[in-house]
């Protein structure tokens, strides 16, 4: 996904075990992260990559929405909700990437998901500087 959509600056549900970029952040204070509690810090100007815990989904959407956010986001692959028809109605781009094991603290747990990875410019130039098409 980074070598299609570059790579993101910071990862916005992490922690010190599971994350995926030098700068992260996380739900409750972690070592190395720069913030705790990324719904409430600004997310513009920056690329975020990000893999919400599912409760959290719906607010995440309304906060790229309404930042105007670029992000990568990885989702289940859920049709029906609202949050995923927003995603689609959002995307410069998408990509099915399938069942993915998921990694917590030390264990991997099998997924029964498909997942889906979005990508938004929000109010970014995309990656190859022009519009890309929606899929």
């Amino acid at each position: 996904l980074t070598k299609k959509w570059g790579m993101p600056s910071v990862d916005r549900f992490a922690d010190d075990l599971n994350r995926k970029l030098l700068r992260f952040n996380s739900r409750f204070w972690t070592p190395g992260c720069e913030e705790a509690d990324s719904l409430t810090l600004p997310w513009a100007g920056e690329f975020n990559y990000i893999t919400p815990p599912i409760p959290l989904l719906r607010k995440v959407v309304m906060k790229i929405q309404r930042e105007r956010a670029k992000a990568l986001i990885i989702v289940p692959q859920w049709p029906r909700q609202q949050w995923y028809q927003a995603l689609v109605n959002m995307a410069d781009e998408s990509q099915n990437i399938g069942h993915q094991s998921i990694q917590k603290n030390n264990a991997t747990w099998k997924s029964k998901f498909n997942f889906t990875a979005f990508y938004i410019c929000g109010n970014s130039p995309c990656t190859n500087g022009t519009t890309m098409t929606k899929t």
